[in-house]
């Protein structure tokens, strides 16, 4: 009878040389393990994907930013673009000085679909709450509509329409519900020539010093209801009271003063340079506010506005009177 002892290993364990592997429970362990991982992979990609679906809604729904650009906040029919345009703008910034060279063009009414066509060509139409990347550009008859009745006075001043603006890029909207359609033209917005004062009708200048303004203003507007909605874009700026004297400003700057001015030629005055500065100075957190930190409108821009310093009247009588706001006010 041989005994074993731990001296004489067993003939059914491995040599160390051999590197035989041991029975064991490692392989229905590793088995195990490995589904175990293909079970979490494949939860945590459903997880991911899933995740990935909602954020896609989420982004789309709340991509949606409000209109703030002041030649088209308020006076087209849709409040919410999305960016980039078609021109690669990202901000509303950029809109902003890509749109200035056309804004007098808008304001002058040389048609009622100028403003409509460039506005939701440079900030589409995007209608929050539906889960598509999809915005409405102008369709392609306001295109026409506008390019028909403003294209020579346009061309008169040396603007030109870029490649991106060519109608024929654009959907018509009897194939395509979802582009901004035209208005219909009308002759109530023809250039007025002659500057008349009237008595002035904004609901923020009813408590000014001058009860009469005049129109067409300095800036070729003669369409109340639009320069209601323009001015109107002030309000909360106005409201916080950052500034007596902005609502003199912007009643001024709209609808200039008609008062007895040193000229019988220049029936009308606007604000003095100094109380744009002024309200510049005390107005600039508001305003960066209220706008979304876009740049201090051009029609605003001091330098437009005469100092009452300065020798206004010049010889050839054409430089406009301004005015101070008067003691008290």
């Amino acid at each position: 009878m041989v005994v074993k002892t731990a001296s004489q290993p067993s003939s059914q364990q491995p040599s160390l040389g051999g590197r035989k592997r041991l029975p064991s429970v490692q392989e229905p362990l590793t088995k195990m393990t490995w589904r175990l991982f293909l079970v979490t992979l494949t939860l945590l990609t459903t997880h991911r994907i899933l995740a990935q679906e909602e954020e896609i809604v989420n982004s789309t729904t709340s991509e949606c930013e409000e209109v703030m650009v002041p030649m088209c906040r308020g006076l087209v029919e849709y409040n919410y673009t999305r960016l980039p345009n078609r021109f690669n703008h990202t901000t509303q910034e950029q809109v902003y000085w890509a749109l200035q060279p056309w804004w007098p063009f808008m304001d002058m009414g040389c048609s009622d679909n100028l403003r409509i066509f460039l506005c939701a060509l440079y900030l589409p139409r995007c209608t929050p709450g539906i889960p598509t990347l999809a915005t409405d550009l102008p369709c392609r008859k306001t295109c026409k509509k506008a390019k028909s009745r403003c294209g020579a006075i346009i061309g008169h001043h040396g603007l030109t329409w870029e490649e991106e603006m060519t109608c024929e890029t654009l959907s018509g909207f009897k194939k395509s519900q979802s582009c901004v359609k035209p208005k219909r033209e009308t002759n109530k917005k023809r250039r007025q020539q002659i500057i008349e004062c009237q008595p002035n009708p904004l609901p923020m200048c009813q408590h000014m010093p001058y009860t009469l303004g005049s129109l067409p203003n300095p800036f070729l507007q003669n369409d109340l209801d639009e320069i209601g909605v323009e001015i109107q874009q002030y309000t909360s700026m106005v409201e916080s009271g950052c500034s007596t004297r902005l609502s003199f400003l912007l009643c001024g700057a709209f609808m200039p003063f008609c008062i007895h001015g040193p000229s019988q030629d220049q029936p009308y005055v606007v604000p003095c340079r100094e109380v744009c500065q002024q309200v510049q100075h005390d107005c600039r957190r508001q305003f960066h506010d209220a706008w979304g930190g876009l740049p201090w409108p051009s029609k605003l821009h001091c330098h437009r506005y005469p100092s009452h310093t300065s020798n206004y009247l010049q010889d050839d009588n054409t430089t406009v009177p301004c005015s101070m706001p008067p003691v008290g006010f």
